[in-house]
Parts: structure tokens; sequence; C-alpha cells
């Protein structure tokens, strides 16, 4: 069981608990084309599909109207907010609450589902890396042929 980090809130506790359903891969939507007399086709595009993620919850409450007052304002968004569920916190998702939000209730306990929309279908790292263009074990980055990391202007030769 897990917390969620929906849009900076933090909504999770030991009354209320997450379990996501993410899946291995979005659906991938491939388009091909024939190519002449020739036999199969030729793969033109391929991309991931928006996919949806289900999470459901498990709450204890002793009033339902409560509850609800109180999760409504931290999940309701008009875009897409940044979606950490803290069994993985390396990764988020853009991502945007779908469809009604199902609850069953039983007494004190009581049981649902929250469906976020990933419109890009995939994870984004928390992890952040800057490229600052110098050499790495004295090979130089981005170097075009012919060039050399030390050349000036006048250097470099016309069409390399």
């Amino acid at each position: 069981m897990a917390n969620l980090i929906f849009g900076g809130h933090k909504i999770g506790s030991s009354s209320l608990q997450f379990s996501a359903a993410r899946g291995v891969l979005s659906e991938v939507e491939n388009t091909t084309q024939s190519v002449g007399a020739s036999d199969g086709e030729m793969l033109v595009r391929s991309h991931l599909k928006p996919r949806i993620i289900p999470v459901t919850y498990d709450f204890v409450a002793l009033s339902r109207r409560e509850f609800e007052r109180q999760l409504a304002p931290l999940l309701y968004s008009t875009d897409v907010q940044k979606l950490i569920i803290d069994d993985r916190p390396d990764e988020f998702w853009y991502a945007k609450v779908d469809g009604k939000i199902d609850m069953d209730r039983a007494y004190f306990l009581g049981t649902g589902t929250i469906n976020f929309l990933v419109p890009d279908g995939i994870a984004h790292s928390v992890a952040t890396q800057t490229a600052d263009n110098m050499p790495y074990k004295d090979v130089p980055v981005n170097l075009l042929t012919g060039t050399s990391y030390m050349a000036t202007a006048e250097s470099v030769p016309k069409g390399a």
C-alpha cells in the first residue's frame, strides 16, 4: 500500500491507503504501410497511447460525507498534475482524475477506485541531469566529424 502526492498534496494516512496498477507499458499503436509488390508492410510510425492508471484505495472513516468532502478538493484539477505514488518515489506521472470515483462502504470501512488519465502514457524521472558539454574520458561531447573541441572557428575546415 502507498500514499499519493497529487498536485503537491500528500494524500494518504494510516486510515487511507492506495494501491496502483501501473502495468508494464502503455498500449503501443503501430502504423504500417504496404510497399510496392513486396510481402508484408513497412513500419511507418509507432507511438504510446494515453493510459489509465487505476488506483484502488481502502479507508476507515466515521463519516462518508466528511471523507468525500476532504478528498474531493485534493483530487480535482482543470489540467494534468504531477502524480507521485510513493512506493516508487523516483518516478512521477502527469495525470488527471478521469471518470467517476467509485466507493463501496460497509460500516466504518470503505474501498474504491480512482482512475488517473496519463495523456503522454509515460512515467517521468524525478532525477535531473545537467549537460555541460565537457569531454568525458577525453572524448568530446557533441563533436562534429573532423573537428576538435579545442578548435576555433578559423581552424574548422569548411564543409566539416
